[in-house]
């Protein structure tokens, strides 16, 4: 455990909360909660644990550890759960829902509207879904606007809005129409989203009902067709349970481990209102589990999907897990949905309002595990690619420190090449890799002295990336966190033993520099020779060979140097090129010299035309352009 670690952890109280794994950019990793925070945080930089792959990988990462002391261990669960579900840690159990999901959001504007969205965002707004089918819902929006007539403007306004002329506004935004009102409209339809159609009915009922005491036929007549539509569309659906009852019906499988701890989990969510089946969704979870996947991935789940919602109807929970070949069963209070994890061991309590409906909502779940198995299956081989690259490319940089013997792994790798004309237009380019992967935000390019020379030109290259590296960490007291000059464990030279040797004085005197300042210098160096695709490193007689992985990983970041420092290159040239004659001539700007050019193709065919085609530049450009082209070109 590195001293800076140990610094941090000797400060963690014993106490309940939630810690934050970040790396050295401010990537959040990984959020946790424990009821003993030192304890949990301590666990894992401990030589004796047993660690995965994914976890070894994810502890590399960690530059900064953060927490939150709480008062109990629920309330670390709750804010747990609000973090994961704002934040999406790269290394959590998270929810996966399908890019084509969409939900309906209620807002809470002085005007409430109604709009469909793809992803929650507003803790003030109310969302009903997900929905499966966006034509779907959109139709059964569209139907509700009919009947219950809404606004989409968030303020009132002097003019109402161009659905009033339509009748899908009632002019609540001009002023026309009571709030009051407006707002009961919105609870109606809230009521529909959210299966609570008998209520709605009988609101139908009552207006057909008053306009025909009112002798007001009309009325009532549109008032019955508003109810046979609402029918017609949204409330004929079957009935599927004995005892009509609202209730969530999820079944969750968790698929096995593979070698790296990775896991994924496919989920199967039925909504029942009245008992009826108002909407359906398939999510994937993915992610590491740090002790039991079966309490882990339910617990994350529920938290997830529930996150800005809180149930309103029990739940009923199916959970089969692969790797332990066992089948969980938990009815669920909205109250306890939260503490599902405390509960999870349990069979299925019965409760009176459950027992006539028990076999049917246990056939209905197996229903659904076996949709859930289905949609695992079709998902399972891009998430296990995803990652699987991402976990070949660690072992990749570890082997890569084994086979070059270097004191740290190269997690980050930088790769320098020059590019220049005979001497001319000299840029450096620098590349930097971290974890295997381009980062090209921190790419670099060095305009450099114009001179035939590549062992100077790369020597003054390096000068000037570890000179602002020093600027950085002085004007920052040492502080290396968000460092856009952070030194590189590794750098990778283009050449042989002759730039190695060049490129190694400039680095052993920058180590005295840093060092004399007392900050850290991790740099170490190699060379890649394209003969042979040799590496040659200081103090080493013999070159190395790689293979496989390590070989081609080497080969990109060199590719990539060249690439970047030529593409460039060609840049200032065809930049220097467009400077034509037509720039040095006073009063004639960028869209004059466009339009010659364009017109005579080349600074040669303008000069030509102020001597033979006078007439032709009078047309074009006018008398006094055309007056300073005869004057530049020397036309009498």
């Amino acid at each position: 455990m590195s001293k800076k670690f140990q610094d941090t952890i000797k400060n963690i109280p014993q106490l309940p909360g939630v810690y934050r794994y970040y790396t050295e950019d401010g990537l959040l990793l990984y959020v946790g909660k424990a009821k003993r925070l030192k304890a949990r945080v301590s666990s894992y930089f401990q030589d004796g644990r047993p660690k995965n792959q994914r976890l070894t990988l994810m502890i590399s990462q960690i530059d900064r550890i953060e927490y939150t002391v709480v008062q109990t261990e629920k309330e670390s669960l709750i804010l747990e759960a609000n973090l994961i579900q704002n934040l999406q840690p790269k290394y959590n159990i998270l929810l996966k829902s399908d890019s084509s999901y969409v939900y309906v959001r209620v807002t809470d504007d002085p005007i409430p509207g109604i709009f469909l969205t793809r992803r929650k965002y507003d803790p003030n707004s109310r969302y009903f879904g997900p929905y499966t089918k966006k034509s779907g819902i959109t139709n059964t929006l569209r139907v509700l606007r009919t009947i219950f007539p809404y606004c989409q403007e968030k303020y009132p306004r002097e003019k109402v809005c161009n659905y009033f002329a339509i009748k899908q506004c009632k002019g609540i935004c001009g002023g026309k129409e009571d709030i009051a009102e407006y707002k009961e409209r919105i609870q109606l339809i809230q009521s529909v989203l959210k299966g609570k159609t008998e209520y709605v009915i009988d609101y139908l009922m009552q207006r057909i009902s008053e306009a025909v005491a009112l002798n007001n036929f009309e009325l009532a007549g549109l008032w019955r067709d508003s109810l046979q539509q609402l029918r017609d569309t949204i409330v004929d659906q079957k009935i599927i349970l004995p005892q009509p009852m609202d209730i969530d019906i999820v079944s969750l499988v968790i698929d096995e481990e593979d070698a790296e701890g990775y896991q994924i989990a496919s989920s199967f969510v039925q909504n029942i209102r009245d008992g009826r089946m108002i909407n359906v969704g398939n999510f994937l979870l993915s992610g590491s589990t740090q002790e039991r996947p079966l309490f882990e991935f339910a617990t994350r789940f529920l938290q997830n999907y529930y996150a800005e919602n809180q149930p309103e109807y029990p739940v009923f929970f199916n959970i089969f897990v692969k790797i332990e070949d066992v089948v969980k069963r938990v009815f669920l209070t909205p109250e306890e949905v939260a503490f599902v994890g405390e509960l999870i061991e349990g069979d299925l309590k019965q409760r009176n309002s459950f027992k006539e409906n028990k076999r049917k909502i246990t056939e209905i779940s197996e229903q659904g595990e076996k949709n859930a198995v289905v949609y695992l299956e079709r998902n399972r081989l891009g998430q296990r690619l995803s990652i699987f690259e991402e976990n070949n490319l660690f072992k990749t940089i570890v082997e890569l420190q084994k086979s070059l013997c270097l004191e740290n792994i190269p997690r980050r790798m930088e790769c320098y090449d020059i590019s220049h004309l005979g001497g001319k237009f000299v840029y450096g380019s620098m590349v930097v890799f971290i974890d295997g992967r381009p980062s090209k935000k921190y790419y670099r390019l060095f305009k450099t002295k114009e001179q035939n020379n590549d062992f100077e030109n790369h020597k003054e290259v390096l000068k000037r990336r570890f000179e602002r590296c020093v600027k950085w960490l002085d004007d920052h007291d040492g502080e290396n966190a968000n460092n856009l000059w952070k030194l590189p464990n590794l750098i990778i030279v283009d050449g042989g033993k002759g730039q190695l040797s060049a490129d190694l004085e400039i680095v052993d005197e920058y180590r005295k520099v840093f060092l004399e300042k007392g900050y850290e210098f991790p740099v170490e160096l190699c060379a890649l020779a394209k003969k042979d695709e040799e590496i040659f490193l200081p103090n080493l007689d013999k070159s190395v060979l790689l293979s496989g992985d390590q070989k081609f990983m080497v080969q990109r970041i060199r590719d990539e140097a060249h690439r970047f420092a030529i593409s460039n290159n060609r840049k200032a040239r065809l930049k220097t090129a467009q400077k034509s004659e037509l720039d040095k001539i006073p009063g004639v700007g960028p869209k004059t010299k466009e339009k010659l050019l364009r017109y005579f193709g080349s600074v040669k065919a303008v000069g030509d035309a102020a001597f033979k085609n006078q007439e032709l530049l009078y047309e074009l450009v006018g008398e006094s352009t055309t007056k300073k082209l005869k004057d530049h070109f020397g036309v009498l």
